[in-house]
């Protein structure tokens, strides 16, 4: 079920009212799946396991705050009920209901026409997090609500410096993460672009200009993402 609200306050501010609810379903894994196919097993499975439940609530405002500027705010609260947990059972492993958990918080954005020709835009999130296990529950797999960040933000400039040439930079910054643990980090891509003719357009864009690689993500394979040039030519006859 989704209930929504909306009031047009004045032609340029309008305010939003949200709930809904949303389930999960159990999938083939969660109830039917053993590791390995014969005894003694290692996982077991739990035909017992029911729905993920979140029950999501959202406050929103919307306004036209000059003839060239618009902004946008959103407060959301979400409310999570039996998350799936990896336990030991009986000398073997068991897929569970074993968590609840709720994200709160507040993401907005902006737009900005700075003049006919030079565009910002720009967002942010700032949330928090919390689970915790049932009584007598036990996780030993990755938290059930992720590993999310709690504080993130980005500005995007579009320039079309002449009817030739463009200019495009994007700013992001992504708060640190906690399990695994991964530092915060910002960064910086750019894209010139130069229109040669009406057929051919030829494009330079950097990524993370200003360093030469950062930790997003803790993986076996992958961890540092360092700077990229990429040259793009397109043609059309």
């Amino acid at each position: 079920p989704d209930l929504r609200l909306t009031w047009k306050v004045s032609p340029d501010h309008l305010l939003w009212a949200g709930v809904t609810r949303t389930v999960r379903s159990p999938s083939r894994i969660d109830r039917d799946v053993v590791v390995p196919g014969a005894p003694p097993y290692v996982l077991v499975n739990n035909d017992a396991f029911i729905s993920e439940r979140a029950d999501v609530a959202q406050l929103g405002y919307r306004a036209r705050i000059a003839p060239q500027a618009t902004v946008s705010l959103t407060a959301f609260h979400h409310e999570f009920r039996d998350l799936r947990t990896l336990g030991p059972d009986n000398g073997a492993f068991v897929i569970a209901n074993g968590a609840n958990g709720r994200v709160s918080g507040i993401e907005g954005w902006g737009e900005w026409r700075v003049m006919s020709d030079w565009r910002l835009v720009g967002g942010f999130t700032l949330m928090r997090t919390h689970t915790s296990l049932e009584p007598g529950q036990v996780n030993l797999t990755d938290p059930p609500l992720g590993n999310n960040p709690d504080r993130t933000a980005e500005l995007r400039s579009s320039w079309n410096i002449t009817d030739r040439h463009e200019l495009d930079l994007g700013w992001r910054y992504v708060g640190p993460l906690s399990n695994p643990a991964v530092p915060r980090y910002s960064v910086l891509d750019a894209r010139l672009g130069w229109r040669m003719s009406p057929a051919l357009d030829v494009s330079l864009v950097v990524n993370n200009v200003f360093d030469k690689e950062h930790v997003e993500f803790v993986a076996s394979a992958i961890e540092q993402i360092g700077r990229t040039w990429l040259v793009k030519v397109t043609w059309v006859p």
